[in-house]
């Protein structure tokens, strides 16, 4: 097994500069545990009260993945924004399952898969199968920490530090993990990256788009478009728009 990177502790000097300004020894370092070395010890780490409240730190491909970048406002926040509340309004007027933000750990544990995606969607059909579920983590037995399982959904959004996590690696793990559809997309160049990608038997393939431009979902069966224009004061809005293809939606 090998790592991203190594675990690094603060020197003396740095560990009193941060105390002069109050803050711990962690607050500019990420310090991996010796004791972390596999798959089931990274889980013991992220259920922890060590495990650090910052930076995205997964465990993708039998390596532990850490992203400390700052996150860009109008390329990506801004897109998570808007997928988040279109998608959400969607999933709760038709009462489709439950969706998740940046920040929930999803887990697979045949595939040893750990990592917070920018949005997951559950459909009630895959908690109600036990699919899907919540889970405490490997030791911790208080606090729902992992979303473990197969869920119907995952969304990226690519940033400069995720180019490879979010094209390469994510849709080789999301679909051993066995999740039926996987959306990335892509808003730094002048043209929106958004791919809607559906597995197949051996690989994920992505969807058909009508004349309009929007691209079809059978989670949803729906088509979706992603486009932007500028706002009043010039920065970038986003909308999901999305119609009916007309068949019923998936059950999951």
């Amino acid at each position: 097994m090998s790592t991203a990177i190594e675990p690094v502790s603060p020197t003396h000097d740095e560990e009193d500069e941060l105390a002069e300004l109050g803050l711990a020894p962690h607050s500019r370092v990420i310090r991996i545990p010796a004791y972390v070395r596999d798959f089931e010890s990274f889980r013991d780490w992220t259920a922890s009260p060590e495990f650090p409240d910052f930076g995205r730190i997964s465990w993708i491909g039998d390596e532990i993945e850490i992203d400390m970048n700052a996150e860009n406002i109008e390329f990506h926040n801004s897109v998570k924004t808007c997928l988040l509340v279109s998608l959400g309004l969607l999933i709760d007027a038709e009462d489709r399952g439950q969706y998740f933000g940046d920040g929930v750990r999803l887990v697979h544990v045949p595939t040893r898969l750990s990592c917070e995606p920018d949005f997951v969607f559950c459909s009630w059909a895959a908690f109600q199968t036990g699919r899907v579920g919540y889970q405490t983590g490997a030791k911790n037995t208080t606090e729902t920490i992992e979303l473990q399982g197969t869920p119907d959904l995952v969304v990226e959004v690519v940033s400069p530090s995720s180019i490879t996590k979010d094209k390469r690696k994510h849709p080789q793990e999301y679909f051993a993990a066995g999740i039926p559809e996987y959306w990335i997309v892509d808003a730094r160049k002048k043209e929106i990256d958004f791919r809607i990608l559906v597995a197949g038997q051996t690989e994920y393939s992505e969807s058909e788009r009508d004349n309009a431009g929007f691209a079809a979902s059978r989670v949803f069966q729906r088509g979706f478009r992603l486009s932007r224009t500028r706002n009043q004061v010039g920065n970038w809005k986003y909308l999901l728009e999305h119609q009916s293809t007309g068949a019923a939606p998936a059950d999951g």
